[in-house]
């Protein structure tokens, strides 16, 4: 079965002493990423920015991981097909509206991705808004990391946007990382149909995965495995390994979830995504 992979960052995760420079080294980097890719057959995957980049020149900072996403991409684009994008709200909105519009139609990207912990505001933040007119506009989709570990990145706050915004399609990235948040995710689920759900760091106990598939249909789950490889987050994508192993979800329903799913929202390519006979 064809495996799809949502969420790759490029560029280091300093959360502690256990990252290094590897990460400025995109073909090391890549060298890695591929065999750890080809173990889990997991077939391609999008990448993005690592949002602990440096900022120390405000929005050129910015550009500049964005050149960086858009180039892994285009060094192997059969294996990284797609590149997301990012921008910093606190640089304002002209410097924002500027790289989201160089993002998405000079850089080709095929949607924004936002980690607010990371990039110092709430996802509640009405600086937001106009970022997310602007891609809803654009018909690109927007991806937000909800860590369950940390209030900025809050369910009920994705709720407001997707109320606010109902023709953006929205993807919560590490949406299960607790059993507690999964479940107002699903309640939040029900009344926003514009909302999918990435399995990333998904909560080991209580089939949480299969709940969404029961609930809320297959069409509203995406296969995702937050990967970096400096330093590297996992040593096998759990999530991945529950999805294939479960008699629970239907064949047809697992396709869509590791690749269908991605296909209609990226439009990804046919040899890429059909299911082998």
């Amino acid at each position: 079965m064809r495996c799809f992979d949502i969420h790759h960052h490029v560029g280091s995760l300093a959360l502690d002493d256990s990252a290094s420079t590897a990460g400025n080294d995109p073909a090391a980097d890549m060298d890695v990423r591929l065999r750890v890719m080809d173990r889990h057959e997991i077939d391609a995957a999008a990448v993005m920015p690592s949002l602990q980049f440096s900022r120390l020149q405000g929005a050129a900072d910015t550009m500049a991981a964005n050149d960086a996403a858009a180039a892994y991409r285009d060094a192997n684009s059969e294996r990284f097909p797609v590149a997301i994008g990012t921008v910093d709200p606190l640089t304002g909105p002209e410097a924002c509206a500027r790289e989201i519009d160089r993002a998405v139609n000079e850089l080709g990207m095929a949607g924004l991705v936002w980690h607010h912990r990371f990039q110092g505001l709430f996802l509640s933040d009405q600086r937001m808004q106009p970022l997310l007119r602007q891609t809803s506009e654009l018909g690109v989709p927007v991806f937000i990391h909800l860590f369950a570990e940390s209030t900025m990145e809050a369910p009920w706050a994705l709720e407001k946007w997707a109320e606010r915004f109902p023709e953006q399609t929205f993807v919560g990235l590490d949406a299960f990382t607790s059993f507690t948040q999964s479940k107002y995710l699903l309640a939040i689920g029900r009344r926003c149909p514009n909302i999918l759900f990435e399995t990333a760091g998904a909560f080991p106990l209580g089939r949480i995965i299969q709940e969404f598939v029961a609930e809320l249909g297959a069409q509203r789950v995406i296969f995702g495995s937050d990967l970096y490889v400096d330093p590297m987050t996992w040593d096998s994508p759990s999530s991945l390994l529950e999805i294939r192993m479960t008699e629970s979800i239907s064949d047809d329903d697992k396709h869509a979830i590791l690749v269908g799913n991605s296909r209609r929202l990226l439009g990804l390519p046919d040899e890429l995504t059909a299911r082998p006979v």
